[in-house]
């Protein structure tokens, strides 16, 4: 990946390349966990059918049917049973394909890791003479001298990483059991179908209605399935990454926050993008989060870096040297509109609030410690944030 003459800008491009491998690679544990959902939800489905048509049937004949007579049904008790078996059966399955994720998740950090940090030197150390950033090496110093400056972990470092949650919980306990205020998964469903049942036995068992119910009550172990799922494999590849820059702190003496630049980006990251921690500084981002930590050299500590950076309007790629916070002051008020939201954007154009007032970081009992977007009454009170809402409309 290295070669005798280095362009400015490519770490950044480097770390585009890895972040989009990263989600690919997910695609295929996250696809496994997906398919075995289907299996699940259509043989759920297909014992709700039955039960559905046995109660509108007898609805029909004039019967008067409570929750409790319902409950009694052994058809309501065979599909009970049945699909927590089958919701137990895949929580277990969703915790090994995690798990699986992990692993590659870590052999795809310290591998990614090495890379970064040899790039991040080079940008560093590179001498730039011409107009296309196009630069070498000092004299002196080799490319095989780069590279060895770079320690790998030793076998088994981060073995205590997979497999478990970022508190240290087993991901089969997670699926399986009640933590930290949130229900097993499959706790989770069985209630939400049987709310689906009771809803609809109050509305005289509407097929049509009762149905989307039940399709909505099993799409919610899906979703939480698949975030749990690529929110732990994200977790381990930043783990991962962090432990193999600690390794090499006489290069890397800290991290840049780096995001993905654009109208879609969460104004929380875009306002950390950038900004240097050091190395004893864990990097929390969201449940489902796309941020990176860049390694930081001794031999450039300050210097904003160049990236690269996507044209909303013409889809162009160019380099830029900025941060977030700089990226967005560039941006139209139309841009700045929709990343912010209409009255957060009205109350900074007024000078209210800064783009690091809507950053905070808030614990949450089931995903640790990750960035969230303040409310604008958060930031200025109530009475303010009515005010901006309101001037939407003169």
């Amino acid at each position: 990946m290295l070669n005798d003459r280095w362009q400015r800008g490519t770490l950044y491009g480097m770390l585009d390349q890895f972040r989009d491998g990263l989600d690919a690679g997910q695609y295929e544990y996250l696809n496994r966990i997906l398919i075995a959902y289907s299996q699940v939800f259509e043989a759920n489905k297909a014992q709700f059918e039955l039960l559905a048509a046995r109660v509108e049937a007898d609805i029909a004949k004039g019967a008067t049917f409570t929750v409790d007579r319902l409950r009694r049904l052994q058809y309501y008790q065979d599909l009970m049973e049945q699909a927590t078996r089958r919701m137990n059966d895949f929580s277990i399955y969703a915790a090994s394909e995690t798990a699986r994720g992990q692993t590659w998740a870590l052999m795809q950090a310290q591998e990614q890791a090495r890379a970064l940090t040899e790039a991040a030197l080079m940008e560093d150390l590179a001498v730039y003479p011409g107009a296309q950033d196009w630069g070498a090496l000092p004299p002196g110093i080799t490319m095989d001298m780069v590279r060895s400056l770079f320690h790998t972990l030793p076998q088994g470092a981060l073995d205590n990483i997979a497999g478990f949650t970022g508190d240290g919980t087993p991901l089969r306990d997670y699926f399986l059991s009640q933590h930290a205020r949130v229900p097993a998964l499959s706790v989770d469903v069985i209630n939400r179908i049987e709310e689906c049942l009771i809803r609809g036995l109050g509305m005289g068992m509407n097929p049509r209605v009762v149905a989307r119910d039940f399709e909505q009550a099993m799409g919610v172990g899906l979703e939480r399935a698949l975030r749990i799922a690529r929110t732990e494999m994200l977790r381990a590849y930043r783990a991962a990454s962090m432990e193999s820059y600690r390794a090499n702190e006489d290069v890397v003496i800290g991290w840049r926050w780096s995001t993905a630049l654009s109208v879609r980006t969460c104004v929380a990251c875009i306002a950390m993008d950038g900004t240097i921690h050091p190395l004893s500084e864990e990097m929390n981002d969201h449940p489902n989060g796309r941020c990176g930590a860049v390694p930081v050299t001794r031999w450039n500590e300050g210097e904003t870096p160049l990236r690269r950076v996507k044209d909303e309007e013409t889809g162009e790629y160019e380099i830029i040297q900025a941060t977030g916070k700089q990226w967005f002051e560039g941006l139209s008020d139309e841009q700045k509109e929709s990343i912010m939201g209409g009255a957060a954007f009205r109350a900074y154009k007024d000078g209210k609030i800064d783009l690091n007032d809507l950053f905070t970081m808030e614990h949450s009992a089931t995903f640790g410690t990750e960035p969230r977007r303040r409310s604008l009454s958060d930031i200025l009170g109530e009475d303010a944030q009515g005010y901006y809402v309101h001037k939407e409309g003169e």
